[in-house]
């Protein structure tokens, strides 16, 4: 009987998942398949991972003082880009991305409460594109932003049947907004009562869509991929790694480091997707630029002739 390393995928009674155990092959041929999809698959990591190396470009942030800021991932030392122009003063932005055709970011305006889709510029000036729906009626819970390339979608994690206004604080489902008007298509939701059952932060890798569930609790962070392609229906996760707990404000991807923010130590950190291991770089700290602090709320990569 012949036996593939975890982390491939398969299928149980009509539901996709990833299995953190080892499945078992009784014909050759298909184990052959397996491993050439399983070698495929790192190929195509690696050649990411040194094509980013060839690429120069900015870290962008934002901060709870609605700037836009410059962040040194090697330090994680911080410098004012441009400020948020005239944004309400009650406003909370939350995440970000960027894309580089609309040589704009994106970001979630009072995530927890209405939340909008905005537009950035690099300048400083936005957009409010309008309020995040499904369905006709408006999204009250909105956690998470990320983009994905190769499909041109941006995407959100969401709860769409409830809100913190009804004790509901789980984000299980993930979907596409739209960037003219903020309504959503329902992509995929995480079956509820089996843990992780919360997109409390996404991000994409390659084909991969990691999720984030950070559970105080349990001293916990559980980070799971799906690939994004076969996203569908109802899914429960199988192939997870355990960190420690981290409020991860927002993630970002670069070649196989997913960087993210701690807010109660005010850092930066990355989790190596390949080794599996984590590890801060630096407490962020503002130049004479801010006087006011830092407090990233939000990292996004930026390329270089964009800046």
């Amino acid at each position: 009987m012949l036996t593939a390393k975890a982390g491939e995928f398969g299928y149980s009674k009509g539901r996709k998942y990833i299995d953190s155990f080892q499945y078992s092959f009784p014909k050759p041929q298909i184990m052959k398949k397996q491993i050439q999809r399983y070698f495929l698959g790192w190929v195509m990591i690696c050649l990411c991972v040194f094509g980013l190396k060839a690429q120069t470009g900015n870290i962008i942030g934002i901060n709870r003082n609605k700037e836009l800021v410059r962040i040194n991932l090697e330090n994680a030392n911080v410098s004012l880009m441009a400020p948020i122009k005239d944004l309400p003063s009650n406003a909370r932005l939350h995440g970000l991305v960027f894309i580089p055709a609309d040589t704009a970011f994106y970001t979630i305006m009072n995530p927890t409460s209405n939340p909008s889709l905005v537009k950035i510029w690099t300048n400083g000036w936005w957009k409010d594109i309008g309020p995040i729906t499904f369905a006709g009626q408006p999204i009250q819970l909105c956690e998470s932003i990320t983009y994905d390339e190769a499909s041109n979608r941006l995407l959100v994690s969401v709860s769409a049947n409830g809100g913190i206004q009804w004790n509901d604080y789980a984000s299980e489902t993930l979907m596409e907004v739209s960037r003219s008007d903020g309504r959503c298509t329902r992509i995929a939701s995480l079956k509820e009562g089996f843990l992780p059952d919360d997109f409390d932060r996404i991000a994409v890798f390659g084909t991969q869509l990691f999720g984030m569930d950070g559970r105080p609790d349990k001293n916990t962070t559980y980070i799971f991929p799906f690939i994004l392609s076969e996203m569908s229906g109802e899914m429960y996760v199988g192939t997870k790694q355990n960190i420690p707990y981290f409020t991860m404000d927002d993630v970002m991807v670069i070649g196989q480091f997913l960087y993210f923010t701690h807010k109660e130590t005010n850092a930066l950190y990355y989790y190596d997707m390949l080794a599996r291991k984590w590890s801060q770089v630096a407490p962020f700290k503002g130049d004479e630029t801010l006087p006011g602090g830092v407090n990233i709320t939000g990292m996004a990569y930026l390329p270089l002739p964009q800046v």
